[in-house]
């Protein structure tokens, strides 16, 4: 947003401070246009000389509502020019959801700009609305919508760290909201984010919130809805990761893609990167984390997503000084305690605080690392943050050195709090990492070795579950020291394997080696890699999908060589085809030009040599494929570079050969699989010929012009809308341009007249297991069933106004969301749709949206009537009497010459359909001699309209005087009299009577005049 100097502001900010209960910083006042500081400094003085407003002691700026809603009618009409002040204006007249809805969009972009302080304003407004919001209401729509901004509220207020408490006051109205509208997922899913929001707050690591969390998540399982077990994949990663189970956590985390958390609001569909990171420092994976929070923190450069960057980079350093590379973390924690303001983005600043504390402790300066962490907590526990959340060992043993040395307890962290808490909490990790503290505690105290051995096994026992090597080596280490002399031999063997462990992280507690020489940088054993990478390729299962085979080769290669990042590159493709921990955008950076020149100069060269980056780490290896030029694997990393500069060029070439004799393979596979799927298409496609060669609906030279329109439109994606009457084959048209359109979905009808009202939504976008009473399991709706192919909605007119806005937000965005759905759903489909009412009156008359007309009528085609082109009917009879005398296996003659004149003089009112009832008739009834098809056209015409007063309302007096309802009936059966029983058309009764179809079919049927209406049979 831009500053409007034709904005009045000081009628903006009087609407702001009138909201009431609101209170605001000066720099939320300036971020919320945002506006030039100076000029808010004025109209604040302005307002607190009037008595407006006034600041707080601590700074906060609150207005009196009255007074500056009077003064802003004072001044001029209220300003509404801006998005943000619509919102409050809404809130204050009332519609709750509108404002609230409109507020999430100022999140969304104050957010992206880094404006927090913004934010957290936005924040109170948005649970001012919340609060505000009657809930007395059963209108599915609202509840929706409802549930919907509270979702994005709980995940804003996660993300900020702010307002949690108050979030929580209004989950009793949000779960109410959710059974009134009987939607069971919601509920759980609210479960499953407060579960999450809890495991966040000062109550982390302990049991409520895993114990919630584990109940809700078998709720889930339970119900089994597929989508949403996909989105608590992440929760159930969380869970595990509170358990200390990393090895399970990371593959429920890695699933599927990362989004902005502005895309939907959802902390943990953006978090789950930082858990990722600290599971992978936990089991000893540096180059697994700083590999893919690298790849987030790239993103986010490129997106502009200030906040985002700043949450990765606070991580990313954090994880870098747990795997031995303080400095690095301490260069990228420079950076950001620059631009974090600790007002406004407290727990992300006290995060970077106490990992500045950390790097003073890792270089062993306790007293500067108390000084810096006391400070910070002071501050937080002023600001109203107790014990920030830790998923991470270090902060024991920091504790435990500051009390070593005597220094004060930190304020929010007691050592004995937090290992008493650890003890009695889920997490394996911090229950092993707290028995060795314990255990070095009553060793300083002097406590019987034996107890001290005793806490050590345990805790040491607890380590190796977790699969934690630091952990472990520190278990170990400790016992060594521990150990008498008589178990000198048993000592030596512990101390060895820890100091190996300590000395590859290079951490700060390793011990000194032989003559205290510094260690060379670690690399991996390039045989032992090799081997694994072998193993890792013989393991995976067969396959049908060459993309997923290519990223399961990636993720081996990347995994077992220790690399933070990769590329596959195919001498077909400009870019890369499978890459790890690189996104699509960084991709078409510029910072990604050097790789892909340098990438294609190696593949050009074909000398199968490795060729080592310029700059950095990297590394470009040819793959060699037998009678095929060669494709090239890329692999880089920024912080432990001794992972490939110190690897051997031997290693790589043999790896190149290992993965270009898979390749090979790979592609005979493809290869084989592409021939036999050619083989079954062409067998579809010669039964398909021959199908169409029998049931082709022959269309007449009267269509020609209508079919080259069809034909040529088929191969785009233009929604066409096919004009007719009833009868003239626009169900046959277009099913011609499906099938000509070359897509590979299936063909899905829709038919909204036979469909009730309060289901369409249903039908059309599918629903749910518990989205409402009676929803028992999850349907798939006509959307999401035409994906890749074609939706065609028959007789469009009939869709009901409410859903006709629905539709238009599909056909403009290709998303939509099922009814109680919680993920957007993308279907690729292209829509056909038909009438056979004039839809330009319907607009006129208000029944039919407008925007919704001209989107689906970018390609019309007019179907003509039969009576226009009489030249088609003789060739159309014959085709349905060879069609008809071959499925009911009768000999009848050719048609007459007679026959078909008869047939031409006739006016066919229901078209091609009545031509093709009356042939399927005669060839059933046929018993012998010339083929007549006399009954329909043998009817009389129809009679001509009186030109008395009366007109066709002629013979509609009666002697008795009949009740409402025999009235209707008497006089639907004048009509379908009048009109010959034709429901459809331009005479017909629908047209007439003004009804809507289901319902004439229905007083039809309940009336009894089927036959009157020539439908089903004789009149009862």
């Amino acid at each position: 947003m831009t500053h409007d100097p034709q904005e009045s502001l000081p009628q903006a900010l009087a609407a702001l401070l009138a909201v009431d209960k609101i209170r605001y910083t000066r720099q939320a006042l300036i971020q919320l246009g945002p506006w030039p500081p100076a000029a808010v400094d004025e109209v604040l003085r302005l307002f607190a000389a009037r008595g407006l407003a006034r600041p707080s002691r601590s700074g906060l700026w609150r207005g009196r509502a009255e007074a500056l809603r009077a003064f802003s009618r004072e001044r001029a009409p209220e300003v509404t020019a801006r998005p943000l002040l619509r919102a409050v204006a809404s809130l204050e007249s009332g519609a709750v959801l509108d404002g609230c809805e409109i507020l999430l969009e100022e999140v969304r972009q104050t957010l992206d700009d880094g404006r927090c302080a913004a934010v957290l304003a936005l924040l109170d407004l948005l649970l001012s609305g919340l609060r505000r919001w009657s809930g007395d209401t059963e209108e599915a729509e609202a509840l929706r919508r409802y549930l919907s901004v509270f979702r994005s509220v709980q995940g804003i207020s996660i993300y900020m760290g702010k307002s949690g408490q108050e979030v929580l006051d209004l989950l009793p109205r949000a779960r109410a909201a959710a059974e009134a509208l009987g939607d069971r997922r919601v509920t759980l899913m609210l479960d499953l984010t407060e579960a999450s929001q809890r495991h966040l707050t000062r109550m982390h690591n302990t049991e409520r919130p895993y114990a919630l969390l584990a109940r809700t998540l078998a709720s889930i399982r339970e119900l089994g809805d597929p989508d949403i077990l996909e989105e608590a994949s992440h929760s159930i990663g969380i869970l595990h990761f509170m358990q200390g189970a990393y090895s399970e956590a990371l593959p429920c985390l890695e699933t599927g893609a990362v989004s902005r958390f502005t895309a939907h609001f959802n902390y943990f569909e953006e978090a789950r990167l930082r858990y990722i990171g600290s599971a992978a420092c936990s089991l000893g994976l540096p180059a697994k984390a700083a590999g893919i929070l690298l790849a987030g923190l790239r993103e986010a450069r490129l997106r502009r997503n200030r906040q985002t960057r700043k949450w990765i980079q606070t991580h990313l350093a954090d994880d870098l000084m747990r795997m031995g590379r303080p400095d690095e973390g301490l260069a990228l924690l420079d950076e950001l305690l620059l631009c974090c303001d600790p007002a406004t983005e407290t727990t992300l600043w006290i995060w970077n605080m106490r990992s500045l504390a950390h790097y003073h402790f890792l270089k062993g300066r306790v007293a500067t690392s108390h000084r810096i962490f006391y400070a910070s907590m002071r501050y937080c526990v002023r600001m109203g943050l107790q014990r920030p959340y830790y998923g991470f060992t270090w902060l024991f043993d920091m504790l435990w050195a500051y009390e070593w040395q005597g220094l004060p307890r930190i304020p929010g962290y007691d050592l004995e709090d937090e290992l008493a808490a650890a003890q009695q909490s889920p997490n394996r990790h911090l229950k092993g990492a707290a028995l060795r503290i314990r255990a070095l505690q009553a060793r300083a105290r002097g406590v019987d070795p034996a107890q001290v051995r005793g806490l050590l096994v345990r805790g040491l026992t607890y380590a190796k579950r977790v699969g934690s090597p630091l952990e472990i080596a520190r278990c170990r280490l400790a016992l060594a020291y521990c150990l008498s002399r008589r178990r000198a031999r048993q000592a030596e063997l512990l101390f060895s394997a820890a100091r190996a462990v300590l000395r590859r992280y290079t951490q700060y507690d390793c011990p000194d080696g032989p003559g205290g020489e510094p260690d060379a940088p670690y690399c991996p054993d390039g045989r032992s890699c090799l081997r694994r990478c072998r193993e890792g390729l013989e393991a995976l299962p067969a396959w049908s999908d060459l993309d997923a085979h290519l990223a399961d080769m990636l993720r081996i290669v990347s995994e077992t060589f220790e690399v933070e990042r990769a590329a596959l590159f195919s001498p077909d493709a400009e870019g890369p085809v499978m890459v790890c921990n690189i996104s699509r955008l960084e991709l078409e950076s510029p910072g990604f030009r050097p790789v892909l020149k340098k990438a294609a100069a190696v593949m050009e060269a074909a000398s199968g040599e490795p060729a080592r980056a310029a700059r950095g780490a990297g590394i470009y290896l040819p793959l060699t494929v037998p009678n095929a030029r060669p494709w090239l694997l890329f692999l880089q990393c920024e912080f432990f570079t001794s992972h490939i500069s110190a690897q051997g060029t031997e290693i790589f070439r043999e790896l190149g050969g290992l993965l270009a004799r898979e390749l090979q393979t790979a592609r005979r596979l493809q290869e084989g699989m592409r021939k036999a799927l050619h083989a079954v298409e062409e067998r579809g496609r010669v039964a398909a010929e021959r199908m169409a060669a029998l049931d082709e609906p022959y269309y007449g030279a009267g269509l020609d012009d209508v079919l080259r329109q069809a034909d040529s439109t088929a191969v785009t994606d233009a929604p066409v809308l096919i004009l007719g009457e009833t009868g003239v084959g626009k169900d046959l048209l277009a099913r011609r341009v499906h099938a000509r359109s070359g897509r590979a979905g299936a063909f899905v009808p829709i038919h909204p007249a036979s469909i009730p009202e309060q289901l369409f939504e249903s039908e059309l976008f599918g629903h749910e297991k518990g989205a409402f009473t009676g929803a028992w399991r999850q349907k798939l709706g006509h959307l999401e069933v035409a994906d890749g192919g074609t939706l065609f909605i028959d007789e469009v007119g009939d869709v009901p106004l409410p859903m006709q806005t629905k539709l238009l937000r599909v056909l403009q965005e290709k998303c939509f969301m099922r009814v109680g759905g919680i993920r957007e759903i993308r279907s690729d489909f292209r829509l056909v749709a038909a009438t056979n009412r004039d839809l330009k009156s319907m607009v006129a008359q208000g029944r039919f949206r407008e925007d919704l007309y001209y989107r689906i009528s970018v390609v019309p085609l007019t179907l003509p009537p039969l009576r226009e082109r009489p030249a088609d009917i003789p060739l159309l009879a014959r085709r349905f009497v060879e069609m008809f005398s071959r499925r009911y296996q009768r000999r009848v003659p050719p048609l007459e010459r007679e026959e078909l004149e008869r047939l031409r003089a006739y006016a066919w009112p229901g078209n091609v359909r009545e031509l093709k009832n009356v042939v399927e008739r005669a060839v059933i009834l046929h018993s012998g001699g010339p083929l007549h098809l006399l009954r329909p056209v043998e009817a009389p015409p129809l009679p001509a309209e009186k030109t008395t007063p009366s007109g066709p309302l002629s013979g509609l007096e009666w002697e008795d005087l009949p009740n409402l309802e025999e009235l209707q009936r008497r006089y639907i059966r004048h009509v379908l009299r009048l009109a010959r029983g034709r429901v459809d058309g331009e005479n017909g009764a629908l047209r007439i009577l003004g009804m809507k179809r289901s319902t004439l079919y229905a007083r039809i049927r309940a009336w009894g005049l089927d036959a009157v209406s020539q439908l089903y049979g004789r009149e009862k």
